[in-house]
């Protein structure tokens, strides 16, 4: 009787840790959406005294049923920070650079099909 107990209390456990393992390594990642995303430049302010910002560029492969927002995201967000996420086509022009100031990039010669913006207060918007 005390080896079906140590036994099932084993088994237990044993599940217990596969649904934890499972969860962990299944997790949805950015590359599980549809869209066919490619970070193609980063750029994060380096000061300390304001807010943090950080920009990207990203191309995109199939914009029709692409999950922009789901993609915004997954981006890193810092608290009262502003995360920013410039889509562009893959068959269009894209910018190989950015600038942490305004307007970022060429405007004439790029130009990016969405906008995704996380503001300091944690709202989202995705802006065509």
């Amino acid at each position: 009787m005390n080896k079906r107990r140590t036994l099932g209390f084993g088994i237990g456990i044993l599940l217990v840790l596969l649904f934890i393992f499972k969860d962990v390594f299944f997790l949805p990642n950015v590359e599980s959406l549809k869209g066919e995303f490619h970070e193609v430049t980063f750029v994060r302010n380096e000061q300390n005294t304001g807010p943090v910002i950080r920009l990207y560029v990203v191309s995109v492969g199939k914009k029709e049923d692409a999950q922009f927002e789901a993609y915004g995201n997954f981006m890193p967000h810092t608290k009262y920070g502003i995360t920013t996420v410039f889509f562009f086509d893959k068959k269009s022009p894209i910018p190989r650079t950015i600038s942490e100031n305004e307007p970022y990039f060429n405007t004439v010669d790029f130009k990016p099909i969405a906008k995704y913006e996380k503001n300091p207060m944690g709202n989202t918007s995705l802006t065509f």
